[in-house]
């Protein structure tokens, strides 16, 4: 049974004004190692993140509104397979609050812009 579904959509130049302004500090606030390690290995780095940040975004809205009180971005990791397939790792209270649930992510982008969709979906129990 589907909870949730989340969207976000991230425009490019406003992102890399962002991500230029602050450099390591937006980054590292924002992503894991991993993520920023993973996403400088693509040919396409600031698209790539900000993909990444449209699915922590659409995750968030995932997220019922009387549990949210603070989202800590590290505790959400976008990542990808070695076949390029993305899925979300979580951890501390995010984790736990979707510990009975499968969490399903599309990434995708333009030379403009960058979006993600989330959902999240409830596990089948036998």
């Amino acid at each position: 049974m589907i909870r949730a579904v989340g969207l976000d959509i991230v425009d490019i130049d406003r992102f890399k004004k962002i991500a230029g302004r602050w450099q390591d500090r937006f980054l590292s606030r924002l992503f894991t190692q991993n993520e920023i390690e993973q996403c400088q290995k693509k040919s396409g780095t600031v698209h790539s993140l900000a993909a990444r940040f449209a699915a922590k975004e659409a995750l968030i809205k995932c997220i019922p509104s009387n549990t949210l009180t603070h989202f800590d971005w590290h505790e959400a990791e976008i990542l990808s397979s070695d076949d390029g397939k993305p899925y979300v790792r979580l951890y501390g209270g995010l984790e736990e609050l979707f510990k009975d649930d499968s969490i399903f992510i599309s990434l995708s982008h333009s030379d403009k812009s960058a979006a993600a969709v989330i959902v999240v979906d409830k596990k089948e129990t036998r």
